[in-house]
């Protein structure tokens, strides 16, 4: 891996016969915390374009290289000393071979898996860009998830009838809204994969104003 958004990997060694890695040091966090800290009220929707941005091309590098991180979440994604994004852990990280364009296996944190995973189909890197949308949902609500219940069962139900609660009226711009929507799309057929998502209007528009090179 080799972009700004991705955590770097430096080194790793055997000590008492552990595994030890050695990584970049993010200072700022993580998204998840930052979100505690918010206390159930929305981020600044600068912030929220900024760090799903950054998150989506950390996402796009991983994706470049026919990898899918499946575990995409905000505890995932870290800050470095100038608050940006870096997207992290990729211990559960699948490699797809060119004959191999999908993963099988069900990994990955219960409030962020795509109908897919949940209906335990074939799925390739489009369930990392479902994840990003839960992701964006909590940033644009202060942590909320936009499929929550009481236990996994009824939580997979939820997420396979696709219906959540929507965004809080006039908080936030049609355009985000409509992000969220191509995001949280039902059938992956349908959903953008994350350079397609790169290249949508709103958010190449709004990577210029904050001043991100996409």
């Amino acid at each position: 891996m080799d972009s700004k958004y991705v955590i770097k990997y430096y080194d790793c060694f055997l000590e008492d016969g552990k595994l030890n890695i050695v990584m970049q040091y993010a200072p700022n966090g993580t998204l998840h915390s930052r979100l505690q800290a918010q206390r159930g009220k929305s981020l600044a929707e600068d912030k929220i374009w900024k760090f799903f941005i950054q998150s989506l091309l950390g996402l796009r590098h991983v994706h470049s290289k026919n990898i899918i991180h499946r575990d995409i979440k905000s505890l995932n994604l870290f800050f470095d000393s100038d608050d940006n994004v870096l997207v992290g852990d990729l211990g559960i990280a699948k490699v797809l071979s060119p004959n191999t364009m999908f993963a099988r296996t069900i990994v990955g944190t219960p409030y962020y898996l795509s109908p897919e995973l949940c209906e335990d189909k074939p799925y390739n890197e489009k369930s990392d860009v479902w994840a990003l949308g839960v992701v964006l949902y909590e940033m644009c609500t202060g942590g909320k998830h936009p499929f929550d219940a009481q236990n996994e069962g009824a939580l997979i139900r939820k997420i396979m009838r696709g219906v959540y609660p929507p965004l809080p009226p006039g908080k936030h711009t049609s355009q985000l809204a409509d992000i969220l929507r191509l995001c949280l799309t039902m059938d992956y057929k349908q959903r953008p994969d994350s350079a397609a998502l790169l290249r949508h209007p709103a958010l190449a528009s709004r990577a210029r104003s904050l001043g991100i090179t996409l």
